[in-house]
């Protein structure tokens, strides 16, 4: 991960990268539970932010971990009260 400091806004091109590998994954995650291979959909969700959050942690200070965190809250409530396509 870079150290440098951005404005993060969700036209940056990195950012489209990272929500389509996020799109895309909530894609395999919707093929395994339509094919009833997941029992608690919660958890999986809770995997797959456990394994980035780690990622986080081991590459960045706590406290910029933390700043991601609230940064992609607030990211993701503003488009949870769009309509889905939104970014796709």
């Amino acid at each position: 991960m870079t150290e440098d400091t951005v404005t993060v806004t969700t036209e940056h091109k990195d950012f489209n990268q990272g929500y389509q590998l996020g799109i895309d994954t909530l894609e395999q995650l919707t093929e395994k539970v339509e094919q009833d291979t997941v029992e608690h959909e919660p958890l999986i969700l809770l995997g797959v932010l456990t394994v980035l959050l780690e990622c986080a942690f081991r590459s960045l200070p706590v406290e910029s971990v933390d700043e991601m965190v609230e940064i992609a809250k607030e990211l993701a409530e503003a488009a949870a009260e769009e309509p889905l396509n939104r970014m796709q």
